[in-house]
């Protein structure tokens, strides 16, 4: 393989940049399961999906709930997480929170609600 004109062989700068940026892959023997493609996943009426769909309109909708949730967002985002379910996880009052006043609960309802009383 040929040098690059400063010297240096592109394959090893190459390894060297991957080994900074994603550290060392190592091999795993987990299952992988492949599924055919549905173009209707995920439907439309799905509990999850209108969940979603009811807080992006509100995100959309409210300039105060955005920015509140944009304030909770860069503040987790400062943390170091050691799993990104546990950022996700963080963020999961804050979103409660915002579909409860789109749904015009308050939080202490939403709580008594999650708790069963």
């Amino acid at each position: 393989m040929a040098s690059q004109a400063d010297g240096t062989d592109p394959q090893r700068r190459d390894q060297q940049l991957q080994e900074l940026t994603a550290g060392t892959q190592e091999l795993h023997n987990a299952p992988i399961t492949l599924t055919e493609y549905d173009a209707d996943w995920p439907r439309s009426g799905a509990p999850e999906v209108e969940r979603m769909l009811r807080f992006r309109d509100r995100l959309r909708d409210d300039d105060v709930a955005r920015e509140h949730y944009v304030r909770t967002k860069r503040a987790l985002a400062q943390r170091v997480w050691r799993h990104v379910q546990d950022y996700a996880d963080a963020k999961t009052a804050v979103i409660q929170e915002i579909l409860g006043e789109a749904e015009g609960r308050t939080h202490r309802e939403q709580l008594t609600d999650e708790v069963g009383e």
